[in-house]
This record gives C-alpha cells, sequence and structure tokens, in this order.
C-alpha cells in the first residue's frame, strides 16, 4: 500500500470528492476550510443535464465511474430558454436538480456524509508554505484563484460578476428558464431554478464589467425580461477564469506536490451552474493519481 500524508484546502464538491477517493483507498487526508460549517455557502439549486458525457445519465456516470452515490431532489422535465427576445421550449427528461446550502439533502451534506475523517473549519490557509513541509501532497479545493496567484502562476482570462436573487411566486420545480441576451448579459447568461412551489434563486453573470456596471446589467434584465417576481434577497459574488501556467524556474514547478482541482483549477463548467460534474470528476482523478492508480 502506497501511503501519503495529504492536506486539502477546501471543502466544497471537489475537495469533498477528492477526500472521499483517497479514503476509500486506506489514505486519512487533513481537510481544512475557512467556513463554520461543511455545507455549501450558497443556498441555491444547481442543474445537471442527463446526456453529459457519450450519452450518459450523470448521476449514473458519477455513480459508475467515481464511486459516488448522489440522490437528486427533484428532475428536470422543461426547459424554457429566452434568446434575444425570442421563446423556445422544451419538454422531456433533461436531468436533475441538486441541491446546494445547508439543508439535510444538501450535494455538501451527501458528500460529507461519505467522509469518515474530520474537516478542519474556520481554518484558513493563506498559502501553501504554511502546510509544504508537513504534507508530501497538497489539494487545492478553494474554488478560487488566490493560491495560485499567490505562487505567481495565474494568468487571468475573464471575470464575471454574479448577482443571485432569491425571489417568491409561483414556480414549477421542474422547470428551468434560461435567458441569453447581450443587453443584459454580455457574453454571459441568467437562468431560474425553484428552491420550492413559492420561492426560486434567479442568478445573472455578465463577464468583464465592474460593480457599477453589473448593477446597470441586472436592472437591464428585470427591466427587458419581463421579470415580475418580488425580490426577497440579493448576493453579489465575483468569480474569475484563468489558466495555470507554471514555470520552469528553480522552486516554481509545483506540480508534483501542488494540485489544483474544481474551480481553483479554472476548470471548464459554468460557475454554480453545471459544473458539478466537473468537480467531482477532478476531485477523483486526482486522488487516483496521487495514488498512482491513473493520470489525469
Amino acid at each position: 500500500m502506497f501511503w501519503v500524508k495529504v492536506a486539502i484546502i477546501g471543502a466544497g464538491v471537489s475537495g469533498l470528492s477528492c477526500a472521499i477517493e483517497l479514503e476509500r483507498h486506506g489514505e486519512s487526508p487533513v481537510i481544512y476550510d475557512k467556513k463554520s460549517f461543511l455545507w455549501d455557502a450558497y443556498d441555491l439549486n444547481a442543474w445537471v443535464f442527463k446526456d453529459w458525457k457519450q450519452g450518459q445519465d450523470s448521476i449514473r456516470y458519477v455513480r459508475e465511474k467515481f464511486h459516488i452515490d448522489l440522490i437528486p431532489k427533484h428532475g428536470i422535465q422543461r426547459i424554457i430558454r429566452y434568446e434575444n427576445g425570442k421563446e423556445k421550449v422544451f419538454t422531456g427528461n433533461f436531468g436533475v436538480i441538486l441541491k446546494r446550502g445547508m439543508e439535510k439533502e444538501s450535494l455538501g451534506n451527501q458528500l460529507a456524509k461519505m467522509l469518515s475523517g474530520k474537516v478542519h473549519l474556520e481554518t484558513y490557509v493563506y498559502d501553501v508554505d504554511e502546510l509544504i513541509h508537513a504534507y508530501d501532497k497538497i489539494i487545492v479545493a478553494t474554488g478560487n484563484h488566490n493560491i495560485a496567484k499567490s505562487l505567481q502562476i495565474w494568468t487571468p482570462i475573464s471575470s464575471y460578476r454574479v448577482k443571485i436573487a432569491t425571489v417568491v411566486g409561483e414556480f414549477d420545480p421542474g422547470t428551468l428558464i434560461f435567458w441569453k441576451d447581450p443587453n443584459f448579459c454580455k457574453d454571459g447568461f441568467a437562468y431560474m431554478i425553484a428552491n420550492r412551489f413559492k420561492e426560486a434563486n434567479v442568478t445573472l453573470q455578465v463577464n468583464d464589467v465592474s460593480y457599477s456596471e453589473m448593477q446597470y446589467y441586472w436592472k437591464k434584465f428585470l427591466s427587458l425580461s419581463g421579470f415580475d417576481f418580488k425580490i426577497i434577497e440579493t448576493k453579489d459574488i465575483d468569480f474569475h477564469r484563468g489558466r495555470l501556467e507554471y514555470s520552469a524556474e528553480e522552486g516554481k514547478d509545483f506540480r508534483d506536490k501542488i494540485f489544483f482541482i474544481g474551480n481553483a483549477r479554472a476548470q471548464k463548467g459554468d460557475f454554480l451552474g453545471d459544473g458539478i460534474v466537473e468537480s467531482i470528476e477532478s476531485g477523483v482523478q486526482t486522488a487516483r493519481k496521487i495514488l498512482r492508480m491513473e493520470s489525469i
């Protein structure tokens, strides 16, 4: 058996998935997270489409390939897409909705229950120098680029401002609504998923804008989409896309010691949208690479 001391920074989807795979093979990773709780910071829903890879059902794909059995909140039977003011309605079996947040059935809590080890909460790791001498491998699963930036291996590509609104009204939990219109989202998009019959989350992503510009695009979205639901709460998040570029200089090539997974690796997939399977995959495959089971 190959034993290795592993630290995981971040207890999100990718970090927990990595820890689950390591524990499955006898390792005992140490997990650090800056939050004071183990569930997701944002109380919302995220979609997982059915045909994710090679026409497979995504939940079955995750179960069979990564041995992680997820329980969805409900299915997606209808998609309404508004693009440049034109409406298209699609019906069928498109995938499932997974709950994010503090609820018992949330994705974070489902993954946490599969762990046997302890997560060190309220522990903010500012840089890997704090851990570099104590562990054989360090997994960065923070969901942001801060550590990669501190190591000077982060090259920015684009940034997104994200506004999430909780709204009340009458909703169909099985319906996913998309908006795509450069007048209010540039190259981004908006979507709405119901939390329950009387409550939903609306998310607007706009690329490369300032805070004041984001307020302008939000007002344009509310106006041009004909949005008439009552807003009871809003949250604002910054999200950055980039790439990791390792240097050949002495002391700057961290590829054998430090691994970036999930959104910390600048993976493809939409933030707070359909990046769940990619996050699980990056976590599990990185664990397997560390265990010398397969390459990524």
